[in-house]
């Protein structure tokens, strides 16, 4: 349920934006973290942290 709810509220942010672009949907998110290695250090309380993934196949 967490994947649905992460694909509803990208969604959610880019219509209003009037962006028009694709958002996986929650089994190809599931697929995709499977094979993420990458840990993601944590920084502290020093400022938002942004998280960048990208979704269009290209990299």
């Amino acid at each position: 349920m967490p994947l649905r709810r992460t694909t509803g509220s990208v969604e959610s942010l880019l219509f209003p934006a009037g962006l028009d672009w694709k958002v996986p949907d929650f089994s190809t998110l599931y697929r995709r973290q499977k094979t993420l290695n990458d840990a993601i250090p944590y920084r502290g309380g020093s400022g938002p942290s942004h998280l960048l993934i990208d979704a269009t196949g290209i990299c």
